[in-house]
């Protein structure tokens, strides 16, 4: 079995494979959080993504308040017919993910609807978002492309 741990803020997560378990530190056990994890991403101590092999969900980690989401509640972002392969935070308020040969945008704020949008499209992808260069880096077929004002 392969075994990974994450710290994020003041919570611990186990995965064990595909199952991830989240640390309850009132009754010092690792309890069941999703059978079926692929891809993870952490966000400023509030908020955590993460996908199976066709879905994308974001978890409120602590109280949220626009959208008013309660701690611990989950957000479906979308089914895809496509294989999502990683993701990551844009910003608080937008994820980006690889979806096959697709590189997805999508909104999380529910009130309305979520939208999604197709950014780009290339053969086996390979993406990673620099926060810090605020740019997104995809690698396809032995180039590499930059994408740069995503955000604002």
């Amino acid at each position: 079995k392969n075994y990974e741990i994450f710290v994020f803020s003041s919570y611990i997560f186990l995965k064990e494979d595909d199952t991830l378990y989240k640390f309850n530190s009132e009754k010092k056990i690792f309890e069941k959080f999703s059978e079926s994890v692929k891809n993870m991403a952490f966000l400023s101590g509030s908020k955590m993504a993460y996908s199976d092999d066709n879905e994308v969900k974001v978890v409120y980690l602590d109280r949220y308040d626009q959208p008013s989401e309660k701690t611990d509640s989950q957000l479906s972002i979308g089914k895809f017919s496509e294989k999502i392969t990683k993701i990551f935070w844009l910003n608080e308020n937008y994820l980006i993910f690889s979806a096959d040969k697709k590189t997805k945008i999508a909104e999380i704020d529910d009130r309305d609807k979520i939208n999604v949008w197709d950014l780009a499209e290339f053969n086996n992808p390979k993406i990673f978002w620099s926060p810090i260069l605020k740019k997104l880096f995809i690698f396809s077929e032995k180039n590499l492309y930059s994408l740069s004002q995503l955000i604002p």
